[in-house]
């Protein structure tokens, strides 16, 4: 027997239920919410492929052995309902789960609140990923300079319940994404999508454009992230102020306390060129 509070496997329930399959017309293996407990925690797990959450929790384990079960997608929303009773109740639950490999009812017990079982096929479930084998490699890997990833968007969704806070990141370009608590209590994972052909600069150049500070005079727009080069080959950069009606006031290097408005300048000094 499993005892944990109620509070406690509610919200682990909340952190990885928004990865499973759904139940409605999911695989039936991954339409669940796995269960383990062994070395004094439980853990949960789920998984459609695209995501991947587990969370745990310290526990008091009164029986010997690894043991584990699969909670049902079907039986996710009643078994929540159950535990927020118990948790708002303050109360603590006991969970059996069976050894791992045999095949058993899961069942929440809490006092004053009865008994939940819940029964299920065991073969149905039994190959559910070993997700050990597949969040280790992420988490010990040394991750890279990634150029460029990307997702799809409504999964990022998921993550709201995980933690306040995520800390991340991608150990290779199409790797996953490594999402973890700082309270050691959460990991999760992200798969991307594939951005076969896509570069930053492809992608972000007309932002990049949109986003330029710049300034016409005459009809001439200058780009104020550039070096300009006035008649007599003196360089003038923007001072990152304007004067009270906008116009970007200009310096020379060594010379900032003496700045000049872009018109003034060009009219004094041009026709400028951009180094």
């Amino acid at each position: 027997m499993i005892s944990i509070e109620a509070s406690s496997i509610r919200r682990m329930f909340e952190q990885v239920t928004p990865h499973m399959e759904d139940a409605e017309d999911g695989i039936p293996v991954i339409s669940s919410v796995r269960l383990e407990a062994r070395n004094g925690w439980l853990y949960a797990a789920a998984t459609d492929r695209f995501t991947f959450a587990v969370s745990r929790r310290p526990v008091v384990v009164v029986e010997d052995g690894n043991r584990a079960g699969h909670l049902p997608g079907g039986f996710v929303a009643a078994v929540s309902a159950w535990l927020d009773a118990a948790a708002e109740a303050g109360l603590a639950v006991t969970l059996s789960l069976p050894l791992e490999g045999r095949s058993a009812p899961l069942t929440f017990e809490a006092p004053g609140r009865g008994k939940l079982t819940v029964d299920y096929d065991a073969g149905d479930f039994k190959n559910f990923p070993n997700w050990r084998t597949f969040l280790r490699p992420t988490l010990t890997a040394e991750p890279v300079s990634v150029p460029v990833t990307g997702f799809t968007t409504r999964f990022l969704a998921r993550w709201q319940h995980a933690a306040e806070r995520l800390t991340a990141w991608q150990q290779g370009p199409n790797k996953p994404v490594v999402l973890l608590d700082e309270l050691g209590y959460f990991a999760g994972l992200h798969m991307p999508v594939r951005q076969e052909g896509l570069t930053r600069e492809g992608v972000a150049d007309e932002w990049i454009e949109a986003t330029a500070h710049t300034a016409t005079v005459d009809g001439i727009t200058y780009d104020l992230s550039k070096t300009w080069e006035d008649r007599d080959g003196d360089s003038w950069t923007y001072s990152g102020d304007d004067t009270p009606d906008g116009m970007p006031l200009m310096v020379i290097d060594g010379i900032e306390e003496n700045p000049y408005p872009l018109d003034r300048l060009i009219a004094q000094y041009g026709p400028l060129h951009a180094v």
